[in-house]
């Protein structure tokens, strides 16, 4: 007994006084092909499946380059919210570094870009899809992190349905990491005793405390290089897109923005004030609604699924999204670009960190913090609870489907009667004209109304989907965004096509 509590507190002393480094993971910038082991099956398409390659020749790779049409690139940033930045040893191999600095990762990843789109412009004729990633706590760029892991095959399989399917635009896909330092302190499954009752438990303590500074991390990260990244691969998608040979309305590239935990709350620190700037110029501005009378497009979806941030800091979107001079303006247009989807939010039923870790994080987090409340402002509740459990906030249930298409659906959540304030207003959906506009979504089986939907959707789904705060790679959740994104791209012809 004695020995167990002193091997248990042992742990304790060591995670507490540990620390995982805060250094750059990601510093070669080779980009020749990687290539698959030789003793291996060769893959049958163009593009090598990541899973073949080994895990020693992308260690440190910054760009991984597993075909013309499929790439990875990574970006870290540190604590501060600043890029890395490193010197290579033969500083002449590389191009662009400038005199007194070194090279960060965005830059290269960009100059490695436009090269190739210089060279093979034919290449993205057809546009090109753009999928970035921002993990969340206990992760960060190591290439045996999981998520990296799943990430990397997730993004193989957006490749394989874009390049094989029949009919598909076989657009080229480029994937991002966005990582920082998730993690700060060992647990137990760093040190290796998860499976070690009482040890395991003390192990976890010190990084159960992490929990305000990652967040106010992930939050600072969010305002400084996450904003100026994804702003960055805006303006990428742009410079793909001139190459297409069509009408603005018509263009094929897609820049599509995930991010999950606090990597979510990161994101959503990146974009929340463009969203919100552009629906106070819908409400507001007449001279807006008359030239450009839908939410601006700097990233044509963004996802943010179990994100661990409160839900107060989502009030403006969720009171500018259900003003009522916005759904009158929907209804006044003859093309209704405003319902597009541009943000979705999932949390799941089962997210045990943000259901139940989350609200004692924030309150012990603001015990002299002061708040007020009316029927129609309650803060309290909204600056406790995760935005994916607040269920005042969400606008469908994200539910096991039958569907052969799609295996999950959006199911719009019915407006309570007798209920008041923020909470029960309705989202802005669909009306009658629109709706003919909106039919891929459930044509492809995405939801069960397609009045439903709109450009901010919050969903609470069901275990059957995502099944915990991580389980967020699983066959049937994928699909689902697959299907709405395909959907979206359906809409969005039909639209071009009728305008």
């Amino acid at each position: 007994m004695k020995m167990g509590l002193c091997f248990a507190w042992g742990t304790l002393l060591l995670a507490a006084t540990s620390c995982v480094a805060h250094k750059q993971y990601r510093s070669d910038y080779s980009t020749e092909q990687l290539r698959q082991p030789p003793k291996s099956l060769a893959s049958p398409h163009p593009v090598v499946d990541p899973a073949s390659v080994s895990s020693k020749s992308r260690e440190h790779r910054v760009f991984e380059v597993y075909g013309d049409t499929f790439k990875l690139a990574h970006i870290e940033c540190d604590d501060q919210g600043s890029y890395w930045e490193t010197t290579p040893d033969n500083v002449e191999s590389v191009s662009g570094i400038r005199p007194g600095r070194g090279r960060n990762q965005i830059e290269f990843m960009e100059e490695t870009l436009e090269a190739d789109l210089a060279k093979n412009r034919a290449r993205y004729r057809n546009g090109v899809i753009i999928l970035a990633f921002a993990h969340g706590w206990n992760n960060n760029a190591q290439e045996k992190n999981d998520n990296l892991k799943n990430f990397r095959h997730a993004a193989y399989e957006v490749w394989k349905d874009e390049n094989t399917k029949p009919g598909a635009l076989k657009r080229p896909v480029i994937a991002i990491y966005l990582s920082w330092r998730g993690r700060v302190i060992p647990n137990a499954t760093t040190l290796g005793i998860e499976n070690v009752k009482g040890a395991s438990f003390i192990a976890n303590v010190p990084h159960y405390f992490s929990f305000w500074n990652r967040k106010g991390t992930a939050e600072e990260i969010g305002y400084r290089a996450m904003a100026e990244s994804l702003k960055r691969i805006s303006l990428i998608r742009r410079r793909f897109e001139e190459v297409e040979p069509r009408s603005d309305a018509d263009k094929n590239s897609r820049a599509i923005i995930v991010g999950h935990s606090f990597g979510a709350a990161a994101v959503f620190s990146s974009v929340s004030r463009s969203y919100e700037d552009d629906l106070m110029e819908l409400v507001y501005d007449h001279e807006r609604r008359k030239k450009r009378p839908w939410v601006h497009r700097n990233w044509d979806l963004v996802v943010l699924v179990n994100p661990a941030f409160e839900a107060l800091r989502y009030v403006t979107i969720a009171r500018y999204s259900r003003d009522q001079r916005l759904a009158s303006l929907a209804e006044s247009q003859r093309v209704p670009y405003i319902y597009l989807p541009r943000m979705i939010v999932v949390g799941s039923n089962t997210d045990v960190p943000n259901k139940t870790l989350f609200p004692i994080g924030q309150t012990l987090g603001n015990l002299t913090t002061s708040t007020q409340k009316t029927p129609w402002i309650e803060q309290r509740g909204r600056l406790r609870t995760a935005l994916g459990a607040y269920r005042p906030f969400a606008t469908h249930d994200l539910v096991k489907s039958d569907n052969s298409n799609c295996p999950a659906m959006l199911r719009a959540i019915p407006l309570a009667e007798g209920k008041s304030g923020l909470g029960a207003m309705k989202p802005l959906s669909a009306n009658e004209h629109g709706r003919s506009f909106m039919s891929p979504f459930q044509s492809q089986g995405v939801v069960d109304d397609a009045s439903s939907i709109g450009p901010f959707m919050v969903a609470q789904a069901d275990k059957a989907v995502i099944d915990g705060h991580g389980d967020i790679w699983n066959e049937r959740f994928r699909i689902f965004i697959t299907r709405l994104i395909e959907a979206r791209e359906m809409t969005v012809n039909q639209m071009s096509r009728r305008n």
